[in-house]
């Protein structure tokens, strides 16, 4: 019996200490993996991981041990490629909690807490519920490097039921908008934020409309949703014209441009370096310069005219306010000092 009773002993004793070094082999292998992953991330990575950090108020250490799960690197790798994936979405799973203050944003960082993890997504395989965190390229067809992500990825933070007022949130919690200082840049980002997120969930969205769905019959209601959806994207594709009326404007060259001008004061200044014969020169090729670029600028437009005689009513409204953009654009820039100042262009 003795015998017997510690040879069942030592087979449970070598079973469990199997069992233990299995777990200790596995938890290590997992700790390794992580760690391999983490040494993949580079500045890009950072970049965005701080943004994310600051904006849900977690360690940016917190942040990195999530995206470390499974192929969310590869996912935000993708975003990285050229012609990858132009979104990629920072979401939290369902509150493990349903004593959560809806609306109370003072308990945002409660709320975090008791969320279970960080995840990312592309946008395509994941509903979307509570607070995310998406990012958007403005440029697929070139890859995201250390130089050019600060000016090709938009951020915006988009809420569900957690939080009431996402203004508020930004303003308590220093997150913003995060667009490209160029005026093109941000008209096609904020256009793309309608295209790609508000103007398809408001499609296919019949709910959360409030008064305005109960003070109309159904077919009211639809007509006015459908005119309401018009508008969003007419809005759209104004920020696409602003966008390309912005990329064609030119730019009279500043390179040319005398330095000694900065410092003219009154007309009396401009008599004194009209008497000045090197000086003078400099802004005659400077103001010849311009000119040739003004004239350009109207052999081109009559040539485009030219070519465009035939075409429809809609596209003709659109040329001639491309053309009056530019005019003006050229006209604003005519107007001010560092113009006026120039006694060739007197």
């Amino acid at each position: 019996m003795n015998s017997n009773y510690t040879l069942k002993f030592a087979r449970r004793w070598c079973k469990k200490s199997k069992f233990k070094h299995s777990k200790v082999s596995n938890d290590q292998r997992l700790k390794e993996e992580r760690e391999l992953k983490k040494s993949t991330l580079d500045v890009r990575h950072y970049f965005i991981l701080e943004i994310v950090a600051n904006a849900v108020n977690m360690e940016l250490s917190e942040v990195e041990d999530s995206i470390v799960e499974g192929t969310q690197i590869i996912t935000m790798n993708r975003f990285f490629e050229e012609n990858g994936t132009n979104k990629i979405i920072f979401f939290f799973s369902e509150p493990e909690k349903s004593d959560l203050i809806v609306g109370d944003t003072s308990k945002i960082k409660q709320n975090i807490r008791y969320r279970k993890k960080l995840f990312i997504t592309d946008g395509d395989t994941h509903q979307l519920t509570n607070l995310s965190l998406i990012f958007l390229r403005i440029d697929t067809s070139k890859a995201i490097n250390d130089a050019n992500i600060s000016n090709n990825i938009v951020f915006h933070v988009m809420s569900g039921e957690i939080i009431e007022s996402r203004q508020k949130v930004m303003n308590e919690r220093k997150v913003s908008f995060f667009v490209p200082d160029n005026c093109a840049l941000t008209a096609e980002a904020i256009n793309m934020i309608f295209k790609k997120i508000y103007i398809p969930c408001i499609v296919k969205s019949t709910d959360g409309w409030g008064d305005i769905k109960k003070s109309f019959i159904p077919v009211d209601f639809m007509t006015m949703r459908r005119k309401f959806i018009h508008s969003l994207e007419s809005f759209s594709s104004i920020l696409l014209e602003v966008k390309e009326s912005v990329d064609k404007n030119v730019s009279l060259n500043m390179d040319v441009y005398p330095e000694f001008l900065q410092g003219i004061q009154s007309a009396s200044d401009i008599i004194k370096i009209s008497k000045n014969i090197e000086q003078f020169a400099s802004c005659e090729e400077c103001g010849i310069h311009w000119l040739k670029q003004i004239e350009q600028v109207l052999v081109e437009s009559e040539q485009m005219r030219r070519e465009a005689d035939n075409i429809g009513p809609k596209a003709e409204l659109e040329y001639w306010k491309k053309r009056t953009a530019k005019f003006n654009s050229l006209l604003d820039q005519i107007k001010l000092k560092r113009c006026r100042c120039n006694p060739h262009l007197k």
